[in-house]
């Protein structure tokens, strides 16, 4: 059996995929095989079947905080975007991986709970927030975290409580562990619907305000510096609206680098770029530290 029928059989899965179309920066080469698991369950299943024939594989959500290389790629790309199931008993509220938050912030008004009007807008997915610990505006996940269940590189559903996950900033013990995030519980407040939205639209003003929200982009290239904003670093070397390629740092935001050409924009101007930021901040004695992840 070939490998595009092993996986068929696991879930759906879809051959020669153009990888711009599952990343918000829309850079990126041919993914050879995508599967799309729509539950926990058949997510366990494919990961069980990847893992015994140890085929290279990758597992993504929104596709916000990637950007994918160049050229034909050969490993599996798993999206948990299918597995988005939502549920809510009093201020507690199960999300799985694949809810974008979007999706979550819509529901959580709609249900009076709050504490979360600071990531409308942000848009990644569920797992890649706990994972990442997504903040912003002085907020961040792990406030709000109550437990995650994950799924082990031994096959094995394991729960943490939030204080066994090693919270800091943009970082948890799920990062670079090979633990998959199934499913997180987060624990909330009884709020008014419409203070609610008030609160979701102001916080989304402010984004539009002084991030690049009307072009592709990939979110923040760079974690914080010692020094301080990675942003303000780079516009004080002088780098606001350099472009190299299909590529620009953002005029609005020097953390975020735009796609300005997205039929021919690569992942080679995006390491470019990159490379040209951190080399110049390295002469000035600062080490700039890649928040976004290449695939």
């Amino acid at each position: 059996m070939n490998l595009y029928s092993l996986l068929k059989k696991t879930c759906q899965t879809k051959c020669n995929v153009n990888l711009k179309s599952l990343c918000s920066i829309k850079i990126g080469g041919i993914g050879r095989y995508v599967c799309y698991p729509n539950s926990a369950k058949q997510l366990k299943k494919l990961l069980f079947v990847l893992n015994q024939i140890k085929k290279q594989y990758y597992i993504i959500g929104n596709g916000t905080n990637v950007i994918f290389n160049d050229g034909i790629r050969d490993f599996v790309l798993v999206c948990t975007k299918r597995i988005n199931k939502l549920y809510i008993k009093q201020n507690q509220v199960c999300v799985y991986c694949g809810l974008g938050l979007f999706s979550l912030n819509t529901q959580l008004q709609k249900h009076g709970l709050g504490g979360l009007e600071w990531s409308y807008g942000i848009p990644g997915s569920m797992g890649g927030a706990t994972i990442m610990n997504a903040g912003a505006f002085e907020h961040d996940i792990s406030q709000f975290v109550k437990n995650v269940l994950v799924l082990t590189t031994s096959g094995k559903y394991k729960m943490f409580l939030v204080k066994n996950l090693n919270y800091g900033y943009r970082t948890s013990i799920l990062k670079n562990s090979n633990m998959v995030v199934i499913k997180t519980t987060l624990s909330l407040y009884k709020q008014d619907n419409k203070v609610i939205k008030t609160n979701q639209e102001q916080y989304m003003l402010k984004r539009k305000q002084c991030q690049p929200y009307d072009m592709p982009s990939c979110g923040s290239i760079f974690f914080k510096t010692v020094e301080g904003s990675a942003g303000k670093t780079i516009d004080k070397l002088g780098l606001k609206g350099v472009k190299l390629g299909g590529v620009q740092i953002s005029t609005k935001h020097a953390n975020f680098f735009v796609n300005v050409n997205v039929k021919n924009a690569s992942s080679e101007d995006m390491h470019s770029l990159i490379d040209l930021a951190k080399n110049m901040a390295k002469k000035q004695g600062i080490i700039l530290n890649e928040e976004v992840i290449f695939i």
